[in-house]
């Protein structure tokens, strides 16, 4: 007789208990929603940490063959014409472009530039990476005395 009467029960609705419906559902739905648009912003997050981490190799290269060049331009100050040597042109020059040129990317459209004024010399490289259009450029400055 027990359990007739659970039965009974099972399908009756208590009085004043709230109807649910969909109210469940829509949270859910809701909560599924922000999850997804977090993820896709981490992601696109993600993506803007490898491009600038990559922007980053390419500024590092071209500050290190920028300073490669400028400590043997100190090495052969003493040297009589040393300027033509380094200029392009020169062979020593030409040799660092070589570098250059396979290390950093669309450097062979944008060549580097030497350009001595007096004891200054100016050291300009020029570089396309993956996917940009403009061209990123580095440049220093440095005083070579004999």
């Amino acid at each position: 007789m027990r359990q007739r009467t659970r039965r009974k029960m099972a399908g009756c609705r208590r009085v004043g208990a709230p109807a649910v419906g969909g109210a469940v559902l829509l949270d859910g739905l809701i909560a599924v929603l922000l999850f997804s648009i977090g993820i896709l912003g981490m992601v696109g997050l993600q993506a803007l940490s490898v491009k600038y981490a990559g922007d980053a190799k390419y500024r590092t290269d071209a500050a290190l063959h920028a300073d490669r060049l400028i400590a043997q331009m100190w090495g052969g100050a003493k040297r009589a014409g040393f300027a033509g040597d380094f200029s392009a042109g020169g062979a020593a020059f030409a040799a660092w472009e070589s570098e250059v040129v396979a290390s950093l990317p669309g450097a062979d459209a944008n060549p580097p530039t030497v350009a001595f004024n007096g004891s200054q010399v100016t050291i300009v490289l020029h570089w396309i990476s993956p996917g940009d259009k403009a061209p990123h450029d580095y440049t220093t400055v440095s005083q070579i005395l004999p």
